[in-house]
């Protein structure tokens, strides 16, 4: 049973010593944002460079990218109202 004790209270400096400060909620959503605002370029590029038949093919992966950044630019400002 010493042997069990004596392992875990290792493992518990080891974590410790490699722990980390949480990221804030915030900060998660805006990396998220971050990365939907550069899903919504590209695709806006893309549309721009198509020289197709079909000239809304990108019209609803675009709208959707904008909602989701719109979604995001929303949840950032109420997190960061609060404080989160």
């Amino acid at each position: 049973m010493g042997v069990a004790m004596g392992t875990a209270s290792a493992r518990q400096t080891s974590n410790m010593a490699d722990h980390k400060p949480p990221l804030k909620h915030s900060d998660a959503i805006a990396a998220e944002l971050e990365a939907a605002r550069a899903e919504h370029e590209r695709w806006m590029e893309a549309s721009d460079i198509y020289a197709g038949n079909t000239p809304d093919k990108y019209l609803s992966k675009i709208e959707r990218c904008a909602q989701e950044v719109t979604r995001l630019e929303r949840l950032l400002s109420y997190l960061r109202e609060r404080g989160e």
